[in-house]
């Protein structure tokens, strides 16, 4: 019976646990490895520039360099992942953990994107597939 009261314990403890998610379209510039126009996002009372430049496309994945700044005027502690415009799932796994005070700035590199269209073509735009994946940036914040 101890038992049985820990582990509903535990349960309720994490259903009481939420996240707030949030997602943006990202601007991919025309070129491989040229940075995009910045994005602003406004969420949850923060406010985030976001911009990307695509490295390359590897099978089903894209590959990214994102800058994020913070321009609210209060500290940022959340995660933000690349996905679809369907998905505000932000997994840790393909995720970076930001930790931003208000006007700090930093840069992840080769941030994934995955399952998009595999082309086998030697002559593939790397750019129009990776635009044809539709990423969205996304944010969660604990």
């Amino acid at each position: 019976m101890k038992t049985f009261i820990k582990i509903l314990f535990v349960l309720i403890l994490a259903n009481t646990q939420h996240s707030f998610s949030q997602s943006f379209p990202i601007n991919i510039a025309d070129n491989v490895s040229e940075w995009g126009a910045p994005i602003n996002c406004e969420f949850n009372g923060y406010k985030m520039t976001v911009r990307v430049k695509l490295n390359k496309h590897m099978g089903t994945t894209c590959f990214y360099d994102v800058e994020f700044t913070n321009n609210s005027g209060k500290n940022f502690n959340g995660f933000a992942g690349i996905n679809r415009p369907d998905d505000n799932t932000v997994y840790r796994h393909n995720a970076v953990q930001l930790k931003l005070k208000p006007g700090e700035s930093v840069t992840y590199l080769n941030v994934e994107k995955r399952e998009c269209k595999l082309s086998l073509s030697k002559k593939r735009d790397q750019v129009k597939i990776c635009r044809d994946c539709n990423p969205y940036i996304a944010f969660i914040l604990d």
